[in-house]
């Protein structure tokens, strides 16, 4: 059994448990107890997040166009750019005022209120996932650069095919269970990762 302390638990109780699952990010404290990793790579580059109210986005957007991904009305769509340095509104404001840039990107720039930005970081893949009842899920395992959503999609996958196993093989048999979740997903992740590193670096490059 794994006893597990939680320090932001208040009254400090201790949890007993067949297995642990590390899903804390690219920047997983879990990750060093499964496997003796280096830090993250930064690759030198910002990505930028903007949100803008939904009401303003509604006036103006293209739906016949553009593919809408709607939870519970909380966001319409969601755009990332990524920049090799550090700039500032006023630059961002002249290289999209040209009247031959994209409409929707010089219309959403006023309604702009909150802009988020952080460095883009890589972590080299893992040949395994998991050591004695401790195992991986999501970026913790295989983060992804920021292209078409990879990173909530495999993490999905992961957990999907980890509770298959759980399922066939329950926490009396971690070692099968575990087993059998990175012989499926490894792989995979490996080749998604890959396939869109070269995107976002083809993309960096433009």
């Amino acid at each position: 059994m794994i006893e597990i302390y939680c320090t932001n638990v208040y009254d400090g109780t201790r949890y007993d448990c067949g297995m642990c699952i590390g899903a804390d990010d690219l920047w997983s404290q879990t990750r060093k107890f499964v496997h003796d990793d280096r830090e993250p790579i930064n690759l030198g580059y910002v990505a930028y997040r903007g949100s803008v109210p939904i009401e303003q986005v509604l006036e103006k957007a293209d739906r016949e166009n553009v593919l809408f991904y709607v939870r519970s009305e909380m966001h319409l769509f969601n755009v990332l750019c990524v920049y090799r340095r550090a700039g500032a509104e006023e630059e961002l404001n002249e290289c999209f005022g040209s009247a031959s840039c994209c409409a929707p990107a010089r219309n959403a720039l006023p309604q702009l209120k909150t802009n988020f930005h952080w460095s883009v970081y890589y972590r080299e893949p893992l040949s395994e996932w998991s050591r004695g009842r401790l195992v991986s899920l999501g970026d913790a395992a295989h983060s992804m650069l920021p292209y078409a959503a990879p990173g909530v999609a495999q993490a999905l996958e992961d957990a999907a095919t980890l509770v298959a196993a759980y399922s066939k093989y329950g926490a009396k048999d971690i070692l099968s269970l575990f087993k059998t979740y990175e012989q499926e997903r490894i792989p995979r992740s490996a080749r998604v990762a890959q396939f869109n590193a070269l995107k976002v670096l083809y993309l960096l490059s433009i």
